[in-house]
């Protein structure tokens, strides 16, 4: 639900989508552009490192 509103919210201000999810607003593509991006990694922090 959450994703349908910022989708709309995109469609309204005419401003692309940029999500890692971009099935999520498969039926919408005709509405907006979507901008698939990669998930980025983060490496863990040095307080983790030194709790394991």
């Amino acid at each position: 639900m959450a994703g349908l509103m910022i989708a709309a919210t995109a469609i309204a201000e005419e401003l692309p989508l940029f999500t890692t999810n971009p099935d999520d607003v498969n039926g919408l593509t005709g509405l907006l552009t979507v901008v698939p991006v990669t998930r980025p990694t983060i490496p863990p922090s040095s307080d983790e490192a030194t709790t394991r």
